[in-house]
């Protein structure tokens, strides 16, 4: 099985093979093969959540799990030009200072916080975006 190189910090490997899969573990001195079938590998993957950690700057976490994909993303405090629609099609442009803003979207589901700090981590105290189509954040 081993005629490539396998990444040193791996601990398992799944090999598609024609109407197979085998699940292979690797171990000190030890090496585990099983055969495993369509229904033991879509039970496997069924469950399985996929978190980035904090990334960068702009976008602090990604994930993937069975209950939606999340993204949490930051943009710093600073001068942000806002589009105003009024009625008999007039739009105003306007240029204001805002906070720092964190936007959460999980599935179709969206939130906008705000926060007076510059640098974001999961104590980051949050309130309510200064924005008058943002209600209770969402």
């Amino acid at each position: 099985m081993r005629s490539h190189s396998v990444p040193p910090d791996a601990s398992a490997a799944l090999y598609f093979l024609p109407g197979q899969y085998l699940f292979e573990t690797f171990g000190e001195n030890r090496q585990v093969l099983k055969a495993l079938s369509s229904e033991q590998v879509t039970r496997a993957f069924r469950d399985l959540r996929t978190d980035t950690g904090w990334i960068d700057r702009r976008v602090l976490r990604y994930r993937e799990a069975t209950d939606g994909n999340a993204l949490l993303s930051f943009l710093p405090a600073g001068q942000r030009t806002i589009s105003v629609s009024f009625p008999g099609n007039r739009t105003d442009t306007l240029c204001l200072p805002l906070p720092a803003l964190i936007l959460l979207g999980k599935g179709k589901d969206y939130y906008l916080w705000a926060s007076g700090n510059s640098k974001i981590t999961p104590k980051t105290r949050l309130a309510v975006a200064p924005l008058p189509n943002i209600g209770s954040g969402k």
